[in-house]
């Protein structure tokens, strides 16, 4: 097996490994207060997306009492796409790590730079962003929007309006724009 022998100098993680609760807790380790800034941040962040989301898909579906069903499943729908996201993220981080020359060469390499300066590495990420949607909508239909009183039509809709604006677009940032 021959060896590959990789130099880095301005590494930064990609950016889908970001979202890896795993990395937050090594931030907030690593960097003290700092780490423990940003960590709080993407938290609320990610918290105030979810909410704002949810609030204004029920209110554009005319549910009653938006502020108190849009708070009552507020939690769930957040952690719902965090599970989501880290389901996404464990992918991206599989295909990083596989032993393949094919994969290293057309897929995993192009993560620590572009991803679009490989049809396979977009192909990808774009299959991944789609993955972590359906799981966003899966979660919040099953689990996460039942603790609300919602027909079975306003709950498709808020899942699938969560789905769309919440999947993580943030995958497709090039890490080379953080180093260049």
């Amino acid at each position: 097996m021959k060896k590959r022998s990789v130099t880095m100098y301005n590494l930064v993680v990609p950016t889908f490994i970001i979202l890896w609760p795993p990395v937050w807790f090594f931030l907030a380790a690593i960097d003290g207060l700092l780490g423990g800034a940003l960590l709080l941040v993407m938290l609320l962040g990610n918290l105030a997306v979810d909410w704002l989301v949810t609030a204004l898909a029920m209110r554009c579906q005319k549910v009653p009492q938006v502020k108190k069903q849009s708070l009552a499943v507020l939690v769930p729908v957040w952690l719902s796409g965090f599970a989501a996201d880290f389901l996404g993220s464990l992918l991206l981080f599989i295909v990083m790590v596989i032993e393949n020359e094919w994969i290293n060469d057309n897929i995993s390499n192009y993560f620590f730079n572009s991803i679009y300066e490989s049809p396979y590495a977009l192909a990808t990420v774009l299959l991944d962003i789609l993955f972590v949607g359906l799981l966003i909508y899966r979660f919040n239909m099953n689990w996460s929007l039942r603790l609300a009183d919602l027909t079975d039509q306003q709950r498709k809709r808020t899942a699938l309006t969560l789905a769309i604006l919440t999947a993580p677009y943030l995958f497709l940032l090039p890490t080379q724009w953080f180093y260049n």
